[in-house]
């Protein structure tokens, strides 16, 4: 999404909704395989930020927890996605921002 529109995207890690027990799982190294994909072929875009361990940057990578919409929504508009989406009962999680640059900081 932001590689084609020519921007970075800041993600803040304790933002992002992992699916019940996946901390779990990641500790003991059960992942599916297309995570390594997803790694090998992201993995040169992300920065992760020295505090987030292999577990929890490994999570990011997974195709059954990574899977979910992503969109983006600008930042003046945002208080009235958020409560039109409430109006819906759609849960909605912002878990980053879009800046100037290229490739992904996880923080």
């Amino acid at each position: 999404m932001a590689e084609g529109a020519g921007l970075a995207l800041e993600i803040d890690h304790n933002e992002v909704p992992f699916v019940r027990a996946a901390r779990k799982y990641a500790e003991l190294g059960t992942f599916a395989g297309g995570l390594f994909d997803n790694r090998s072929y992201f993995g040169p875009r992300v920065q992760f930020d020295e505090g987030i361990d292999e577990p929890s940057q490994m999570m990011l990578f997974d195709p059954q927890t990574s899977g979910g919409l992503l969109l983006g929504v600008p930042e003046g508009q945002l208080e009235l996605f958020n409560i039109r989406a409430n109006e819906l009962g759609q849960s909605v999680w912002p878990i980053g921002k879009v800046k100037t640059g290229k490739g992904i900081r996880v923080k």
